[in-house]
């Protein structure tokens, strides 16, 4: 997230980091919080529109940034984007037979995003002798 942040501009509201890295509001505040408490971020308030707050960078932000390595899939991209056009299309070949074979072809990776039991809502045969209702439901 602090990536797509340098990247963008010195400012920017939460909503619009919160639409770029696809995380709600409230998580990507939560992180803003954990980020400003060490002093890597700062919030500011607009000059033409006092509602609106903008997230600014710190010097200590920057610096943390400069020294942080690059995220996998970045690097990842970078490598594959090297890669001759048919290793390209082996590569992607190859990866689709592995996630069939591991059955993971119709898995949502959405709950992955989330906290929680990684297996709520979809059944399995180990979920579905645990689903049975044994008393009022708790939707929490």
């Amino acid at each position: 997230m602090t990536h797509k942040f340098q990247e963008n501009t010195k400012e920017q509201p939460i909503r619009a980091i919160s639409a770029e890295v696809n995380l709600s509001q409230a998580t990507v505040t939560s992180i803003v919080d954990r980020l400003e408490r060490r002093g890597l971020l700062e919030r500011q308030r607009s000059g033409i529109d006092r509602r609106q707050v903008f997230l600014v960078i710190t010097e200590a932000g920057v610096d943390l940034l400069t020294k942080a390595p690059k995220p996998l899939q970045e690097n990842f991209l970078h490598r594959f984007e090297g890669l001759r056009e048919w290793e390209q299309h082996q590569v992607v070949f190859v990866l689709k037979q592995v996630a069939e074979m591991m059955g993971a072809r119709h898995i949502d990776a959405a709950p992955l995003l989330d906290t929680g039991d990684v297996t709520r809502g979809h059944q399995t045969p180990e979920t579905q002798l645990d689903s049975e209702p044994t008393g009022p439901i708790d939707n929490q």
